[in-house]
């Protein structure tokens, strides 16, 4: 079969733009030459890629499956081109891993410390992303491996325990939620609180949660770590939900907050290693999966 890398990225192109001319414009190429080259992959496959449409193109069935092997090969030709043509590279080896909030902050640290003090030629790269952003990147091909949450559906990927994580709010002695044992979440949207960023994945998972409720997170001020937000709570400025090992990690530190448990099922998750295929991973992956779980 003869077709490039340029047919792939044009296919992928229209695909995501819903349209020839707005995928031509991505790569960029004329229209005519984007026309052909869909027409060569349509003749070379014998299937018809799109079902073309008054204000665009759909993918057909069989252009979705090709779509599909497209990004994985793309994404192995860039990973190919990046471990290969930098030389201070040489001879190293790199893990990538996409990854939850939480699981960046509290759970992977410690162990991919001890990780990387035992393989000294491996280096690790996490992108933290919401759970579902990084369930698509692993069917997309873009990572192998991922944790995420495991109440979030990952269909057609194969998974394995990971950790457990339990989110808790946190309030200063004196908030009238503090005196709860627990406290269901649509009460404390009636509080202000303090908050991460936006473009945390575990604040915007909290903050899906409170639509769901039916509210919407009241926030006084947002911040980019656990120990500031955790420090904030403790001054007083509002209520705040962290991991459950954080807010008992900074209490013990010396500045005191009451942790009071949610009543809400979605608080408790477990967190899952997930990927398309664990035994198709190369040996090194597999030494890092068998090493983030559980014996």
């Amino acid at each position: 079969m003869r077709f490039d890398f340029v047919d792939l990225r044009l296919l992928v192109h229209v695909a995501e733009a819903g349209n020839l001319t707005a995928g031509a414009a991505r790569l960029p190429i004329a229209l005519s030459a984007a026309s052909q080259r869909i027409r060569k992959l349509e003749t070379l496959f014998g299937v018809n890629l799109f079902e073309r449409e008054r204000d665009g193109v759909r993918l057909t069935a069989d252009g979705e499956r090709c779509v599909e092997h497209a990004r994985l090969l793309l994404r192995g030709a860039d990973r190919m081109q990046r471990e290969l043509t930098h030389p201070a590279q040489q001879g190293r080896h790199v893990l990538r891993l996409a990854a939850t909030t939480v699981t960046t902050a509290e759970f992977l640290p410690d162990v991919l410390g001890r990780f990387l003090a035992l393989h000294p030629q491996v280096d690790v790269e996490i992108d933290e992303r919401q759970s579902a952003a990084a369930i698509q990147a692993i069917r997309d091909g873009e990572h192998d491996l991922g944790i995420i949450d495991g109440n979030t559906g990952a269909e057609r990927l194969a998974l394995l325990p990971f950790s457990r994580d339990k989110l808790v709010l946190v309030a200063h002695a004196g908030h009238p939620l503090a005196a709860r044992q627990q406290v269901s979440f649509a009460e404390a949207l009636d509080h202000p609180f303090v908050a991460l960023r936006p473009d945390s994945g575990m604040q915007q998972f909290i903050e899906r949660a409170a639509l769901l409720h039916g509210g919407k997170l009241q926030v006084r001020l947002r911040v980019p770590s656990f120990e500031a937000l955790y420090r904030l709570v403790a001054a007083g400025a509002g209520l705040g939900v962290l991991p459950e090992a954080a807010a008992l990690r900074y209490r013990s530190a010396g500045q005191p907050v009451t942790i009071v448990e949610f009543r809400d099922r979605w608080a408790e998750r477990e967190l899952k290693l997930c990927a398309r295929d664990f035994v198709s991973l190369s040996p090194l992956q597999q030494t890092f999966v068998a090493f983030l779980t559980p014996a």
